[in-house]
């Protein structure tokens, strides 16, 4: 199954692919499994997405922005700093803080290799302002 919707005046499009291929380190099923795609004039990224184990498929527009919201969460994150991440998440510095924000930073590589950084924040705004995320 394929969705996908575009975003900030056709600037990006964002899609999603159920792939079934493996759990998450938390314990999410390989039935949760989605390859969620953006698409931009300067290229393409991925990343991996597990949906809820009550709706575990990617089928309308709003799970795709619901998908986007947490992936530009991760990756604001992961422009903060270390110690401004466990600083403003609550975390303790430890191994698994260290983990979470390693991700987050490769959430912020990823999304720094589609050259819209200037865009990040607008589109979290946009986000955020019409679907109320």
């Amino acid at each position: 199954m394929e969705t996908s919707i575009k975003l900030l005046q056709n600037k990006i499009t964002i899609s999603s692919r159920n792939v079934n291929s493996k759990k998450s380190s938390w314990g999410a099923d390989e039935h949760q499994h989605h390859v969620i795609s953006l698409t931009t004039s300067e290229g393409v990224i991925s990343f991996d997405y597990w949906a809820s184990k009550a709706q575990p498929y990617v089928r309308m527009a709003t799970d795709l922005l619901e998908c986007l919201s947490a992936f530009l969460s991760d990756a604001m994150y992961g422009e903060m700093s270390y110690e401004d991440f466990i600083s403003e998440m609550g975390y303790e510095p430890n191994e698994e803080s260290e983990q979470i924000h390693s991700e987050c930073v490769v959430a912020y590589d990823k999304f720094l290799e589609l050259e819209l950084l200037d865009d990040m924040y607008d589109l979290t705004n946009e986000l955020n302002e019409k679907y109320e995320f």
